[in-house]
């Protein structure tokens, strides 16, 4: 799979999750569910830091969706870079 696919399907998880967990959006209730049991470090990369949410919500988009890397201690990178992504499409 492309690469920049990879990294764009990450970022745009990582933000559309983010979004959903919104006040009076769709996964709100999930998001008050996981601030009330989750300590607050474990908490970012699942619902309170876009940028966090990259390595979680971003990995399992891609392995849904079966475009995973080939080459799992590359994800790290797609990480970064898909932080990146989000970074220049929130400015």
């Amino acid at each position: 799979m492309d690469e920049l696919t990879i990294i764009a399907v990450m970022a745009f998880a990582g933000m559309g999750v983010f979004i959903a967990m919104g006040e009076k959006m769709i996964l709100e209730p999930l998001k008050n569910v996981l601030s009330k049991y989750v300590p607050e470090p474990f908490g970012h990369p699942l619902y309170s830091c876009p940028r966090c949410m990259v390595s979680f919500h971003g990995t399992w988009a891609c392995w849904a969706l079966g475009i995973l890397p080939e080459n799992l201690l590359l994800l790290p990178v797609y990480w970064i870079l898909a932080c990146g992504l989000q970074e220049l499409i929130d400015r």
